[in-house]
């Protein structure tokens, strides 16, 4: 189970009756915005009276939206000077008083004191869900009673509240792109359901990715790491433990490797057609003679590609192959450029 909290109310107010019908108004209601030691007040005067809501709200949870709400833990800490006793304690959802008035009437101790009500798996015999408890206006108002003479008073330092709930596991889908080197490094976008921000590792085979982003739900970012060549599933976790697995969902391409290439030579102006065995090509890479770029690449098959080999000067050079993970492979000194006049040899 997770949580969020204990949190204090950004908004407070202690003026109004709507829950409990008191009538004396709280001095200084703001501060139960914290846990300083400095009080909301309400004296009764001379006459045995309920105070006045003292209501927080603006709590600022961020439940995830498909989490189930289980519990829900609300701290108060008060004191009396005097006698004062509990009245109500309520529950605000959407701004209205909900579910069950947990309050005990029990007497406020005279030295400051937190109380509990609520708990992890008590719903104060209501239903919340995720909107309702992101909202501004969800929050706790209580209320006191005052006996008569005007040495009663209550006293509140803070309201603070801890949500407790469950959110399902993350499923994985796919990746994009669905392959890439065993070098790692190139940026992986995966796709699925019920992520969290943020989520606290994603693994390919088990290798731990880097930079991970939460995008939104069913979107998260990483750097994918290095690995060995070959199928692996890809898992993601999130921060309350829970994972997914997506199954054979990211490749790991082997690099190319070059054997040869037919013909083994062409005129400098360039235009011969060129056949080139190897091995791992992925369709398409590019292809440099001498580090010019050949045109017309096509791809075969793994172990085969033709293409057009540029221009360049009179010289035997390199034919590289690269995929397009940015994985590559060079045959050494195996194109041989033919000076114009030379007769053009096949080999």
């Amino acid at each position: 189970m997770a949580s969020q909290g204990p949190k204090f109310p950004t908004t407070a107010t202690g003026n109004t009756s709507t829950v409990g019908g008191g009538t004396v108004a709280w001095t200084n209601p703001q501060n139960i915005e914290a846990a300083d030691g400095v009080f909301a007040t309400n004296n009764n005067g001379a006459m045995s009276v309920g105070t006045d809501d003292l209501i927080g709200t603006g709590f600022g949870f961020s439940v995830p939206v498909t989490a189930t709400i289980n519990g829900i833990l609300v701290e108060i800490n008060y004191s009396a000077s005097g006698t004062a006793s509990e009245l109500f304690v309520n529950l605000l959802k959407a701004g209205a008083a909900t579910g069950n008035n947990k309050a005990t009437g029990a007497s406020l101790p005279s030295s400051p004191n937190t109380v509990s009500y609520g708990g992890s798996t008590d719903l104060w015999g209501a239903t919340f869900t995720p909107s309702d408890i992101n909202a501004s206006n969800f929050g706790v108002a209580a209320g006191y009673f005052l006996p008569s003479g005007s040495v009663n008073q209550a006293n509140v330092d803070f309201f603070r509240i801890t949500v407790f709930f469950t959110t399902p596991p993350p499923t994985v889908s796919s990746c994009n792109p669905t392959n890439g080197p065993a070098s790692g490094g190139n940026s992986v976008t995966i796709t699925g359901t019920n992520f969290l921000a943020t989520p606290t590792s994603i693994t390919f085979g088990g290798a731990a990715a880097t930079n991970i982003v939460f995008n939104s739900a069913t979107s998260v970012s990483c750097t994918a790491p290095a690995h060995a060549a070959g199928t692996v599933n890809v898992v993601v976790t999130n921060p309350d433990g829970q994972s997914g697995t997506g199954t054979n969902v990211y490749t790991y391409n082997p690099p190319p490797s070059f054997s040869s290439c037919s013909p083994g030579n062409g005129p400098a102006a360039g235009g011969t057609s060129v056949n080139i065995s190897g091995a791992n090509f992925v369709a398409t890479p590019g292809v440099t003679f001498g580090g010019v770029a050949a045109t017309n690449v096509t791809f075969v098959s793994s172990t085969s590609l033709t293409c057009t080999a540029p221009a360049h000067s009179p010289v035997t050079v390199d034919i590289v192959i690269t995929n397009p993970d940015g994985q590559s492979a060079t045959g050494s000194k195996v194109f041989l450029y033919l000076a114009t006049g030379s007769r053009f040899l096949s080999f």
